[in-house]
C-alpha cells in the first residue's frame, strides 16, 4: 500500500504523532535536530512508542499520494532547518512537501484539517502493510 508521496505517521509515547513522507522504500522526515533525512521504516519507529506506521487515506481508504510530493522531498534531502516542537516541526515539513509552500500549522490535528481541505475528504489513517 505504500507509494511514493504517501503521508505516514506513528505515535510518540501515546501523546504526540510523528509524520513523514514515503519515498522509495524509506521515510523522509524532519528530525529533532532540524535535518531533513531519509530513514528506514524501522528507524522511523525507533525510540517512539508507536510500533506501526499509518498512511493518510481518503474516505475509501485510498492513500493520498503524489509523485510531486516525493520529488520535493528528494530535492530537500539533507537540508537544515531550525527545528522547534511547536513552531517548526514534522507536520509543517510534511505539509510543505505536499503543497510546496510553508505553513503555520503546529499540530497533528491541524495537519489533518489541512489534508482534509486539500483533498476534500475526511482523513483516515490506515495501517501500512
Amino acid at each position: 500500500m505504500k507509494r511514493n508521496g504517501d503521508i505516514v505517521n506513528c505515535g510518540i509515547y501515546g501523546v504526540l504523532d510523528h509524520t513523514g513522507v514515503w519515498v522509495n522504500g524509506n521515510i523522509f522526515e524532519l528530525s529533532g535536530k532540524g535535518l531533513i533525512r531519509s530513514v528506514s521504516p524501522d528507524r522511523f519507529l525507533d525510540n517512539r512508542s508507536g510500533k506501526k506506521i499509518y498512511v493518510a487515506c481518503d474516505e475509501t481508504f485510498r492513500p493520498l499520494a503524489g509523485e510531486e510530493v516525493a520529488q520535493r522531498c528528494i530535492d530537500n534531502l539533507y537540508g537544515l532547518r531550525e527545528y522547534h516542537l511547536i513552531n517548526n516541526n514534522c507536520h509543517q515539513f510534511v505539509l510543505e512537501m505536499l503543497t510546496g509552500e510553508k505553513s503555520k500549522i503546529t499540530s497533528f490535528n491541524e495537519l489533518n484539517e489541512a489534508l482534509s481541505a486539500l483533498f476534500l475528504t475526511n482523513i483516515n489513517w490506515h495501517e501500512a502493510n
